[in-house]
């Protein structure tokens, strides 16, 4: 094999693996519900909906009894080889929610810290 041959094969399997890897999964839908939880004091309740681009997402927290939305935030985080795993992890007080989301394996999880209200 020449070397202007195994540069050129080297050169396709490198482009097939990127390919590979940002198309490795499909972002759900935009406003897929995707997470949600309840807060310990049974106050409020947090949701997380897919967003118009693959690893954007919104995250809504209303109150309980009313439904009225408290707190809105826009989140992400970088795209990995697999589907983000979303894990809602509420403050015992019911005052702030962690949105865990593993993008690699459990490896580097990113963690965002929504406040109930602004």
């Amino acid at each position: 094999m020449t070397y202007k041959s195994t540069v050129w094969i080297l050169s396709l399997i490198l482009l097939l693996a990127a390919c590979e890897s940002e198309n490795a999964w499909k972002a759900l839908p935009a406003g897929t519900e995707i997470a949600k939880k309840m807060s310990p004091n049974s106050l409020y309740s947090a949701s997380v909906f897919a967003g118009e681009l693959k690893g954007e997402y919104m995250v809504h927290i209303n109150e309980a009894a009313t439904g009225i939305l408290v707190s809105n935030s826009q989140i992400s985080a970088p795209i990995g080889y697999h589907q983000h795993l979303i894990t809602l992890i509420w403050e015992p007080s019911g005052k702030s929610i962690d949105v865990k989301i593993d993008h690699d394996f459990g490896e580097r999880n990113v963690v965002h810290k929504i406040k109930v209200g602004k």
